[in-house]
């Protein structure tokens, strides 16, 4: 994940509260200094908002909209409707009027594509399609279903985001128009990098930014609309309120904040929800207290009148695109990290030293490299040349020094001090290692000899596992205090041998050519 939101080093003063805030623990800790752990964060922008030192910041996409408006190509911008919550008094005309003067060439409301969107869902509920519906209107929620539950995947409504159904529909009118999103959202910026139908985005920060610094004022206005209805999107129910919510079979309901979408989550993937709209929000009280609204412009229920009032009675009229011009479906995105299966040689010497253990069978094929080697210990079998033999006996009898290696083919879950549930699913995407987490649990459906070709765990601990698990459980594991049993309160603890000192690099692996 590229850098959307970042650490300004010098500014950060070890008051751990991004840490404390960020609902899915993806900051660690680290030489005096908070880093995101970027392929595990959500882009929710809670630690953006609570960092007191003004410590991190979000990426500034500003140049790009300044080259676009002054190219060839026509410009339009989407604009957010919590814009009247950002910009106090204005109107979808004085924004025009303000953007118009940084160069842009049309100014529409993202919320024209936020009623096809509603539209949509209530196709879903008519025809049955689906019987539990996630609003995906938020991509931070839809990233934490990706990333964290993968389980409630088919609950998610497959219909683009309100930006990228606006942006579609601009694009169809005119192929060559360049679009750029004016929202209060971090996340946008990641969806729009995904997405062919988007090609800029911008936070109000940003926008007030560049109007300050070209001098330019959003002046007050009125507007009475009455064909605007999705207006009300940007607040928690507002999608429920520009919805005909009327099926007797089906509950709706509005959940908002991180936290609170995780408890649902939780139920939803339990199975035993059905009839249900879920309508979610990464951000409590919805768009309009999203992280990058102004900061000075957090007034949640100020802003909630501001939007409830702009927001007319009844619908933008507006073409509904088919469903198939609206599907957009959302694949798992694995935070397990590829680990090379075959280290050449000289990358290992360069990173580890050069007294290697090994764990595996060794093929010497390079005697150049095995006399760059001066200790090398291998559990395993070893295979080399005449010329050769000599030499590898020898330096397998050389004594101190040695630093252990361990490389595992397959995907690794790390730093995790919550509990990791191991299924039969993530196994059965190919080999995992779980590493200096807390509480490892395991499925019990998973057969043992999947545990011991697919499963390594590693300075975790706890495990807990069947008894029928547990002998291959132990086979797999290393450096971790307790294996327990669902029938076994008695915590038991497993002694293991390093296989030299603490310095030792170790090599894991089926085969490895010297």
């Amino acid at each position: 994940m590229p850098d959307y939101l970042k650490l300004k080093k010098s500014n950060c003063q070890n008051c751990y509260k991004c840490i404390r805030h960020c609902p899915v623990k993806s900051i660690r800790f680290q030489s005096s200094q908070a880093h995101i752990v970027k392929d595990e964060c959500i882009l929710c922008g809670q630690c953006f908002v609570v960092c007191p030192q003004n410590a991190k910041e979000i990426r500034n996409d500003v140049p790009i909209a300044e080259m676009f408006v002054k190219g060839e190509c026509p410009v339009a911008v989407s604009l957010a409707p919590s814009f009247v919550a950002n910009y106090p008094g204005a109107t979808i005309e004085t924004m025009r009027a303000a953007l118009k003067k940084l160069g842009f060439d049309r100014v529409e409301e993202t919320a024209v594509g936020a009623s096809v969107v509603k539209t949509e869902y209530e196709k879903i509920i008519k025809e049955r399609r689906q019987s539990v519906i996630i609003s995906t209107c938020c991509h931070s929620v839809n990233t934490l279903v990706q990333k964290y539950y993968p389980e409630a995947l088919p609950y998610l409504a497959h219909v683009l985001s309100p930006m990228q159904a606006h942006c579609k529909m601009l694009k169809e009118e005119d192929p060559e128009l360049k679009t750029v999103f004016i929202g209060p959202c971090i996340s946008k910026k990641a969806e729009a990098d995904e997405s062919p139908y988007v090609d800029c985005v911008l936070t109000f920060e940003e926008l007030s930014t560049w109007f300050e610094k070209e001098g330019i004022t959003v002046e007050a206005g009125e507007d009475h609309t009455e064909e605007s209805r999705a207006r009300l999107f940007p607040t928690t129910g507002g999608i429920l309120r520009t919805m005909v919510c009327d099926d007797p079979e089906y509950t709706y309901m509005a959940i908002d904040g991180v936290e609170n979408c995780i408890n649902a989550l939780e139920d939803i993937k339990s199975g035993k929800m059905e009839n249900c709209f879920v309508e979610m929000s990464a951000c409590f009280g919805s768009c309009i207290n999203g992280p990058a609204m102004d900061q000075g412009q957090r007034q949640p229920v100020q802003d909630f009148i501001a939007v409830n009032k702009y927001a007319g009675k009844k619908d933008f009229v507006v073409p509904q695109p088919a469903s198939e011009e609206l599907k957009h479906d959302f694949d798992y995105i694995s935070l397990y990290h590829l680990m090379p299966g075959n280290i050449e040689i000289e990358a290992i010497l360069k990173k580890m030293g050069k007294k290697l253990y090994v764990l595996g069978n060794v093929k010497v094929e390079d005697a150049a490299a095995l006399e760059a080697i001066e200790y090398l210990h291998v559990e395993g079998s070893v295979t080399v040349d005449e010329t050769s033999k000599d030499l590898a006996e020898l330096k397998a009898e050389a004594e101190g020094g040695v630093k252990v290696l361990r490389a595992t083919s397959g995907r690794v879950i790390e730093d995790r001090d919550d509990t990791v549930e191991v299924t039969a699913w993530m196994l059965e995407q190919g080999s995992l290692l779980i590493q200096d987490c807390d509480t490892v649990w395991i499925d019990p459906a998973i057969a043992p000899e999947v545990i011991l070709d697919r499963l390594t765990i590693e300075d975790c601990e706890s495990v807990c596992c069947t008894p029928a698990q547990k002998g291959a459980v132990s086979f797999v594991c290393e450096d971790v205090e307790e294996i327990m049993t669902e029938e076994v309160a008695a915590k038991e603890k497993e002694e293991r041998e390093e296989p030299c000192d603490p310095d030792t690099v170790v090599i894991q692996a089926t085969d490895y050519v010297l």
